[in-house]
């Protein structure tokens, strides 16, 4: 997952110099093309549980696919927005602590929706919800004190 970022970089700063939206529509399109290779790879040798018929997946309910979608354009329309925001002129680039802290945010963002409104953790015993719970304010804690520390750099 985290290997295309270097190739993002370099086709927007290489020889080919593809703007942001380019590079959008192209990653796009090979995510599409290459969901055929990898659903048959990982339906046949599946990471956890059973392998499935690559017809369960065919027949899956509308609202799947559509959630499938939906999480699928979220993803893009959030990747787009990023890469627009590097390619804009160094000037307006936000402060690395403070780029960070919304890069890290949104983790945590994420995992507080799947706690509350999704109830990812319902039915789990007092332990996993403890342990759930330090990791989230471990998590903040360390994204306060990385933010944080640029003010107490020595200069000069």
């Amino acid at each position: 997952m985290g290997s295309f970022a270097p190739l993002i970089q370099n086709a927007m700063v290489g020889d080919l110099g593809l703007g942001p939206y380019s590079v959008s529509a192209i990653f796009g399109a090979a995510v599409f093309f290459s969901t055929f290779a990898f659903n048959l790879f990982f339906v046949n040798l599946a990471v956890e549980g059973e392998p499935v018929d690559i017809g369960d997946f065919v027949r899956a309910k509308p609202k799947v696919h559509l959630l499938g979608f939906g999480g699928g354009a979220l993803w893009t329309l959030g990747a787009t927005a990023a890469m627009v925001a590097a390619a804009a002129p160094p000037a307006a680039h936000l402060d690395v602590s403070l780029g960070y802290v919304l890069n890290q945010g949104f983790a945590v963002i994420a995992a507080l929706w799947g706690v509350l409104a999704w109830r990812e953790l319902h039915g789990s015993d007092l332990k996993v919800k403890l342990m759930a719970v330090v990791m989230l304010i471990l998590f903040i804690g360390g994204i306060v004190l990385i933010s944080l520390a640029p003010l107490y750099v020595r200069r000069g």
